[in-house]
């Protein structure tokens, strides 16, 4: 009995993955438009309605075309035959059926055909149509054109009005295109000999073997051109050759002039590393003597270098490199390098220069840095004493406090920041106004609304000045220089944007308001046998 239960899971696996497969119902009565991925617009899908149904009436063939949103992971091949005969398109007997299904979350699309069509519709011009008429016009979110332009090449190939090879004609080329084409090729042949020639030159000796090799390149690639091409074959193989020639030569010469200029760019930047003004910041924190004797070690390894050695100019740029990324590895570090430091972090966030803050306190800090600074610029490579390192840390720490809370620190101008509060709040309504069009209404009105709170909230406070210099600094100022962290963008979709659906598999809502004054039709049960292409887009 064991030996049975895998062979009996076996037989039963096909039956459970049918199960798996959800078609959608047959529509009663029967609809040549079933857009279940609201891929298109009410009068779209009401104008090939119209087409498909008059085409069924005048030959009783069906095309029939159906939107999903998924496929839920199965091959669109097993899906639409699934559906096309769960459905039953095109007459009994006859099989005369067309679907075309397209499945949105996927990215594909399917033309299947029944077995009375597969002569007029073989598998190679159903993926013709794919290619040339549904995939171009859904990648530029144009569906009702994509779908349109195949049904019209669905009908004529269904009626016989052309046959396959007189819709689709192979793609000879003119005698006068040939002609032109080897003017080109052969002019361009010329002007890149030319050019290989003048770069090898400029390279010299080392230039010699490329530009034979080029040259050797260039006489094959036309041999190979005239051998294999014939002006009654198809033309797309003879511009292949003019464009690969022409590609395949300026890979080969810009190729080389890329590395020379590489080369050259690290050269010269090696030149700047190596310079005095490199290394002015590291002799302002570091010992100047130690700092400058190791810039002449490699300022005279440079100097015996040139663009073409390409290694040891990579070498001593890391080396440079590895210096000033960790100078306190290589020398001593000077007593007022952290005060020096700290006035430059100052100076960036401009503390000293912010109205907001006391000007007698911006003052005394400012007198006090530059007085300890030049203190210890006297006792610069010296041990420090325990009182005088007592002092650095003192004021270092101070000076950090400034940074991280400027406001407790230097004390608040109150006055000021609340005129410039004001002033921002009575022009709430301009500010917020220049974001209008670009970022949503609901997040503009929700921000406002939120700054108006806080700025209520702000006064309220035993300590107004300093809550509302941090709305004007973490909120007002914040929001006129990055926007979009208070307030959501607006996204404008393109027209190849999907729209959202409610359902999987309903019927379409936009046509439901027109099919009233279709006719009706019904499908009679047509077979199909897996003719048919697919494609993506």
């Amino acid at each position: 009995m064991k030996c049975l239960l895998p062979i009996v899971l076996f037989l039963a696996a096909p039956a459970v993955l049918a199960q798996d497969l959800t078609i959608p119902p047959r529509p009663e009565p029967a609809r040549f438009v079933n857009d279940y991925a609201n891929m298109l617009s009410a009068s779209d899908e009401g104008a090939l309605e119209q087409k498909l149904l008059d085409f069924d009436e005048q030959s009783s063939t069906q095309i029939v075309i159906v939107t999903i949103e998924t496929l839920a992971g199965h091959p669109i091949e097993e899906y639409s035959i699934e559906l096309a005969e769960t459905w039953g398109i095109g007459q009994r007997g006859l099989d005369n059926g067309v679907l075309l299904l397209m499945a949105k979350n996927e990215r594909e699309v399917r033309i299947e055909v029944g077995y009375g069509l597969e002569g007029a519709i073989p598998d190679a011009i159903a993926r013709r149509i794919i290619a040339d008429s549904l995939v171009p016009n859904f990648r530029r979110g144009d569906f009702f054109a994509g779908f349109d332009r195949a049904t019209d090449e669905l009908i004529a190939l269904s009626r016989g009005e052309f046959t396959a090879e007189e819709l689709f004609p192979e793609r000879r080329a003119n005698p006068q295109d040939v002609a032109a084409g080897r003017t080109i090729i052969y002019t361009f042949t010329l002007f890149l000999l030319t050019f290989t020639i003048l770069l090898g030159r400029k390279l010299g000796a080392s230039g010699t073997l490329y530009v034979l090799g080029t040259i050797a390149l260039v006489i094959l690639s036309d041999l190979w051109t005239e051998y294999d091409y014939w002006p009654d074959r198809q033309g797309s193989s003879f511009f292949l050759r003019l464009i690969l020639i022409p590609l395949v030569l300026f890979a080969i010469g810009w190729s080389r002039l890329i590395q020379l200029r590489i080369r050259r760019t690290r050269f010269d930047a090696l030149q700047r590393e190596v310079s005095p003004e490199h290394w002015k910041r590291l002799k302002l924190l570091y010992d100047t003597e130690q700092v400058e004797q190791s810039r002449r070690s490699l300022f005279q390894e440079a100097s015996v270098l040139d663009s073409s050695q390409g290694k040891p100019v990579i070498d001593l740029r890391a080396k440079t490199r590895a210096i000033h990324e960790n100078p306190r590895k290589h020398f001593r570090r000077r007593n007022e390098a952290d005060l020096i430091e700290a006035r430059e972090k100052l100076e960036k966030a401009a503390i000293f220069d912010d109205e907001c803050f006391l000007a007698t306190e911006r003052d005394r800090y400012q007198e006090k840095l530059a007085e300890d600074i030049s203190y210890f610029e006297r006792r610069s490579l010296v041990d420090l004493e325990p009182a005088d390192r007592k002092r650095l840390d003192d004021s270092v720490a101070a000076f950090t406090l400034i940074l991280e809370d400027p406001a407790a620190m230097l004390g608040l101008n109150e006055p000021l920041v609340r005129e410039k509060v004001k002033k921002w709040m009575q022009a709430i309504e301009r500010k917020f106004g220049r974001y209008k069009g670009s970022y949503t209404s609901a997040s503009i009105k929700k921000t406002k609304a939120s700054f108006m709170e806080k700025h209520a909230a702000a006064l309220k406070q035993a300590d107004a000045a300093r809550a509302l210099y941090l709305l004007y600094t973490g909120s007002l100022l914040a929001l006129e220089a990055s926007p979009g962290k208070f307030l959501v963008k607006i996204v404008r979709r393109s027209s190849s944007s999907y729209r959202s659906t409610g359902s999987s598999f309903r019927s379409s809502s936009s046509f439901s308001s027109s099919s009233s004054s279709f006719r009706s039709s019904s499908f009679g049960g047509g077979s199909f046998g897996g003719g048919g292409a697919s494609g993506r887009w």
